[in-house]
């Protein structure tokens, strides 16, 4: 028995400056592109679905827990770390 491990980036989000950026949404690219993944037959039989506990993330994996019908596992462990203390550290370029 062998297990398989997919691992993704949220899908694109609406900017908003006047929330922390663990609150932003799915823009109206990124509910498209996260449907999208729902449609890929590539995880038809993915056993558990596992996102982060911010939205964007959960809006993400939704389409493809629904479409399998399962439950989407939320861990704030895997929350976003500081990624703009990261640019000022790594450059422009990011990680």
């Amino acid at each position: 028995m062998s297990n398989t491990l997919y691992f993704l980036r949220h899908a694109a989000t609406q900017l908003d400056q006047f929330k922390p950026r663990s609150k932003w949404t799915l823009s109206e690219e990124g509910v498209y592109a996260a449907e999208g993944l729902a449609g890929s037959p590539v995880f038809d039989n993915v056993d558990i679905i596992i996102s982060s506990d911010e939205e964007k993330a959960y809006q993400t994996a939704k389409p493809l827990a629904d479409k399998l019908g399962k439950d989407i596992m939320r861990m704030p462990e895997l929350n976003e770390l500081d990624s703009w203390g990261c640019q000022r550290v790594l450059g422009e370029g990011g990680v």
